[in-house]
Parts: C-alpha cells; structure tokens; sequence
C-alpha cells in the first residue's frame, strides 16, 4: 500500500512540475584542468585506462568523436568514440558543486550538495551511441540515477524551445533499440518506450500522467518506479 501511494505521488508530481535530466557539461568545462579529478575510459573489451587530464577533444556537432588522455606517468593515450563504450569523468568539489548550483537558489544548491547525496553525484558519464548507422559518438549520459531499462543521452544538434529552452530532442536507447526521439513524435513512440508498464499505460488511461514531452524525464522515473508492478 505504501509502495502504490508513493508511485500515485510520482505521478502527480511529475504532472505538477517538470522532472529534470542532469544538466549537460559544456565542451569548454571538460578540457578545463580545474574541472575533473580524473576519467576513466573503458575500451570495447572492457580494459581501463585512467587519465589525470585532457590531452584533446574533438567534438564534431557536439558529440565527443576523439580523445586524448593523460595518465599519471605523463604519458599520453589516444582514443576513437568507435573503440570506447564508456567514458566516467570524476568532477573536482568545486565543478560538482557548480553543477549542483545550476537553476537552483543559493539555499537548494546547498542542500542538494550537503543532504540529498551531492558528494556522491560527482560522476559525468559519456557512453557510444550509434547515431548514424556504422557511426559513433560518446554521449552524455542525462539520467544515470534512472537508467536501468531506458537511457537518455544529449543531442547535441537539439532544438530548443524559443521560451522553454527545453531541448526538443535526446537519442534514447531501450534494450537494442537507439534512436533520436524527438518532440513532435513523443505521442506515437510512448507506447513503444513504457507501453510494458502496466500502471503506466494505466495512468495514462485514467489521466493520472499526462503526455507531454516536458515530461519525458518524470515518465522515466515513474517507469523504473512501476515495471515490476
């Protein structure tokens, strides 16, 4: 019973005010020295190798297409987006903070920061994402608390809305689907991406959960929340 009222809760919520993504780091925020403590990229067989700085980055259209890392015996190691499944970027205090502050008052920034787990959320996840077929790019991660059954990653050539600012699309990934899921088809892929989640094609009957696009990242929580139900 408590379980059910706290996912009825969920939902209106998410009808109330918008669910939010993780904010998405800037080009210039990744090569600054004062930004990570370190990153971790994970080749295609699963190695590691850990760098203590940007080398280079290449961003063709926003994504992260090349790399260059370097380890702490000053070496240098050179990547490709096709040949690495995983980029983890470690943020120093100060940049975790700053992402922390972003939209918020002082006084939200500190509690998110100091009481509701800000010191551990200091992880920027990159992952490949095959945008085009036989074409990859590393992604930004947007929902790494929420990612079990759907990942959401920035589309670095999204529209924004002219009041919002709201992105209009993200590329989603769904068991071995990827593809870019944007505004204007969020209607006729809802079903495709919670349609196996009964309470939720259950709110949605009964109006408890509204379609809207804004709304995308609270329907992904509320998925995770309801798909063993």
């Amino acid at each position: 019973m408590k379980a059910l009222l706290t996912i009825f809760l969920l939902a209106i919520s998410i009808n109330s005010f918008s669910q939010a993504f993780i904010r998405p780091v800037e080009p210039t925020e990744i090569m600054s020295p004062s930004f990570m403590k370190s990153a971790t990229a994970v080749y295609l067989s699963g190695e590691e190798v850990v760098g203590v700085k940007f080398g280079s980055a290449i961003l063709t259209n926003g994504g992260l297409a090349s790399f260059t890392l370097k380890t702490s015996d000053g070496g240098k190691v050179k990547f490709k987006a096709a040949e690495v499944s995983k980029l983890s970027i470690e943020l120093n205090g100060f940049a975790t903070f700053m992402m922390a502050a972003d939209g918020n008052s002082i006084k939200e920034t500190f509690e998110n920061y100091f009481y509701e787990g800000g010191k551990d959320q200091n992880i920027i996840t990159f992952e490949q994402v095959e945008i085009k077929p036989g074409k990859f790019k590393l992604l930004q991660l947007l929902n790494p608390d929420t990612d079990e059954r759907i990942k959401v990653y920035l589309d670095p050539t999204a529209q924004q809305g002219s009041m919002s600012g709201e992105d209009k699309s993200y590329y989603v990934q769904k068991g071995d689907r990827s593809f870019k899921l944007k505004k204007k088809k969020y209607d006729d892929e809802f079903e495709n991406l919670f349609g196996d989640s009964e309470i939720m094609m259950k709110f949605l009957k009964e109006k408890q959960i509204k379609l809207k696009f804004k709304n995308f990242a609270g329907h992904v929580e509320l998925y995770n929340q309801t798909f063993s139900w």
